[in-house]
C-alpha cells in the first residue's frame, strides 16, 4: 500500500502470535488540541487493540510501528457504523411521523428498527472483518 492513499496510525506491538500482531494504538478525542481541555475535562484518550497480519518483514514485541489502512476502507467503515444507521433512523422517523403517531412512539419505533441492522452487522462480522485489512510499516 502506498502511504498517499492510506490512513496511518502509530502503535506499539503488544504480542506476536502465528503471523498476527496485536498492536496497541491510542486514539484521542477530537478536542485533544484544544487549549481549554483542562478546564472542561472532556479531552480523553482510549487505548485500542488491533490484530494485524504480518505479511512481510520482521517485527518484535514492543516495537513502534505504523498501521496502514486504505482510505476507501475507512470510508466504508464510517458508512457502516454511522451513515446507514443515521439514514435508517431519520427515514423511519419521517415515515412514522407521516402516520401522525405520537413522538415517543415514532422515536421508539425508529430506535427499535436499528436493532435488526446491528444484528445483521454482528452476524456478518467475520465477512466484514476480511474486507478491513491493515498492514504494518516499520518506523525508522
Amino acid at each position: 500500500m502506498s502511504s498517499s492513499n492510506c490512513i496511518e496510525q502509530k502503535g506499539v506491538i503488544k504480542e506476536i502470535d502465528e503471523g498476527l500482531a496485536k498492536v496497541l494504538i491510542t486514539s484521542y478525542s477530537s478536542c485533544i488540541n484544544c487549549g481549554s481541555k483542562v478546564a472542561c475535562g472532556i479531552g480523553e484518550s482510549a487505548i485500542k487493540e488491533i490484530d494485524v497480519p504480518i505479511t512481510s518483514g520482521f517485527f518484535s514485541v514492543g516495537e513502534q510501528v505504523i498501521i496502514l489502512m486504505k482510505r476507501s476502507i475507512g470510508i466504508k467503515a464510517v458508512a457502516l457504523a454511522y451513515f446507514i444507521p443515521f439514514v435508517i433512523l431519520i427515514s423511519s422517523l419521517a415515515i412514522t411521523n407521516s402516520f401522525q403517531l405520537k413522538e415517543i412512539i415514532s422515536g421508539t419505533i425508529s430506535i427499535v428498527l436499528l436493532i435488526p441492522y446491528f444484528i445483521i452487522l454482528y452476524l456478518f462480522r467475520n465477512k466484514i472483518n476480511k474486507t478491513f485489512s491493515f498492514s504494518l510499516k516499520k518506523i525508522y
